[in-house]
Parts: structure tokens; sequence; C-alpha cells
């Protein structure tokens, strides 16, 4: 059997075979709740036979909406229609986690009403916005990492098997991250990468204090920013054993302010230069890591795994596209072993 079709221990969560539904944002919600629209884009993915699903972000304050149709996951009233989802897509046999974000410097004063936070006030790297964010104080870093772990709570409340703290893109938690953003000089500012990920830590060991050792617990790491003065391949290195002595099962590997494609780059699995350094390190030996960025196939995908740098194939364009991609990759694997 091919490697892409064995289980895997994920942390705690046992998972019937490497394929994963990555993130991809639906923009369907209404009023952050969950809608018909959402069962009917994550069920057929589910019933198609894959692993694992990761959630579009949900955010876990108001004032972090990326998008006026953006998921919630900031009160309790959203675990309703959060259960309906979990309930559905665990019978058709999937393990489903949810991604929990901030937007920070990207989300918009014209969506939330609020003038947007972040590290530092500068604008958004990325671009996407023209407002000047205001400085997060202590204080407030620390009601952050409070709503994180609430949202965490509401999510294993809702029948979840764990969250995905997203700290990629352009996000909040990337902003502290990448010294593009984080202009402080503080116990969170840039002058080492213990203190970028400072508040990455008190998340995890807040949500893992919360919701016990059954839960897991990824984070999705914008690893490198590929762009001059940002975050490097080697600060994310330096930044895993970090996040999981704090409590991190699972690795989720992206692109930090350059967003989830790197121009120029074809071959599949984008950010493998990341899961190169992060597996050569001592931390990263035996860590569950999740490789997504342009797999397609299920050749490349199994060869990616076959390769050692990673655990898991996130397939996003190629399995939106095609709802039954796992199906078909099964298919397509089992008739070239019989052949």
């Amino acid at each position: 059997m091919s490697v892409l079709f064995t289980p895997f221990a994920a942390g705690p969560v046992l998972l019937k075979n490497r394929v994963v539904m990555p993130p991809m944002a639906s923009r369907a919600a209404d009023g952050g709740m969950l809608t018909t629209e959402h069962l009917d884009y994550y069920l057929p993915r589910a019933e198609a036979g894959t692993g694992l699903i990761i959630t579009e972000h949900m955010y876990v304050d108001r004032r972090g909406m990326a998008d006026p149709h953006q998921l919630a996951i900031d009160s309790d009233d959203r675990i309703p229609g959060l259960s309906k989802l979990t309930r559905l897509t665990r019978n058709a046999g999937a393990r489903i986690i949810a991604q929990i974000s901030h937007a920070g410097s990207m989300a918009h004063q014209r969506v939330t009403g609020m003038t947007p936070v972040s590290s530092s006030d500068v604008l958004s790297p990325t671009m996407s916005s023209t407002e000047v964010p205001e400085e997060l104080t202590v204080p407030e870093i620390r009601e952050l990492v409070g709503k994180f772990r609430d949202a965490a709570v509401r999510a294993q409340m809702a029948g979840f098997d764990g969250v995905d703290v997203h700290s990629a893109h352009g996000y909040l938690l990337d902003q502290f991250f990448s010294p593009l953003a984080n202009k402080r000089h503080d116990a969170y500012g840039r002058d080492s990468v213990e203190n970028r990920v400072r508040i990455h830590c008190e998340i995890l060991r807040a949500i893992r204090e919360s919701t016990g050792p059954e839960f897991l617990i990824a984070l999705r790491l914008g690893g490198s920013d590929y762009m001059n003065g940002g975050a490097t391949v080697e600060d994310a290195a330096k930044a895993v054993p970090l996040l999981r002595e704090a409590g991190m099962d699972l690795l989720d590997i992206s692109g930090g302010m350059n967003g989830y494609t790197i121009s120029g780059r074809k071959d599949p699995g984008w950010f493998r230069d990341i899961a190169e350094a992060v597996r050569g390190t001592a931390a990263g030996r035996d860590l569950p890591i999740l490789l997504t960025g342009g797999i397609k196939k299920p050749e490349d995908a199994e060869a990616l795994l076959q390769s050692g740098i990673c655990d898991l194939v996130g397939v996003g364009r190629a399995m939106r596209r095609y709802p039954d991609w796992t199906a078909r990759a099964w298919d397509e694997m089992e008739s070239k072993q019989n052949h």
C-alpha cells in the first residue's frame, strides 16, 4: 500500500490516511454563523475519504475579522451550528479541526467597526490595508491569548478533534513572528525568535491547559516571508522547539507575508525548504509535519511522503476543483499497484 493511504497519528488523533484538506475560505458565513453552504462544501470531501479536514479560518474576536463572510468562533452561540458540521463530517469518516485566527492589521475598520490592532503600529507589509493599526499593549496581548483559548474550548465543545492556530499569510500571529511587521523591543518584540513566538507559546499553553491531552493542537506557521528583512527558514527552525515545548502537536507549514504562493516556484510542496530545515532539527525529527503547496497529483503527494520531509500532505486547489480527489487518488494508486 502507498504511504498516502496508511494511517497516521497526528498527536492524540489517529487519521485513516495522510490526505488533508487544508484551510480554504468559502466566504459562506452569515453574520459569522455556519450555513448549509458550508455543509455542501466540506461533506463531499469527507465522504470521498479525506483523512483530515482543516476548516477555513474562524475569527476569535470581532476586531480580528478579515472578511464580512468569515466564520466566527468568538462566542458560545456559534457552537450549535459548528456542532452540526463536526457531527456530519465525522460520521462520514473524516477527522476535522478548526482553524482559529485573528487578522490583526489585515482587518478593516469598515468591516469590524474598530481600528485594527497589530504587534506594532505599522502598515500591514502585505499592503492589504491602508489603515495604520494600534500597537497592542501587554495587557491586550494577554486578553488575546484568552480569546484564542476560549475559541479552542468552543471548538472542543462543538466536537472538533482539535484546532489549527493561524500564524501565516500576514495575519496577527504572523505579524508578531515577522520582523517586517514586528517593530517592538519588549518581551514580544523583534529582538529574538523566542520573543517573536512568545504570544504563540502562551496561546498553545493556554489551549493545552484548557482542553487536555486528547485535543490536537496544530499551528500553521508562515515559516519564511521570502522577502528582504523578513522571517527566514532559519527562524522557523529555531521557533519549532519552542512551539513544540509549549504544546504544538502538528506543524502546518506555509508561507508568511508572501501568502500561500511563491513566485516562480512550481514543484509540488512549495514550502519544502522549510520542512527540510525543520526536519533537520532535533525537535523536528519526529514532529508531525503537514506540507501544502501545489500538490495536485497523488504520485507527487506520495513522493513527498516517501522523502520523509512531511507526514501529511495538504491538497488545496485540486480538492477545491475535484471534491472527490481523495477517492480518485485511491483508485489511481490501487490501479498502479495491481498492474
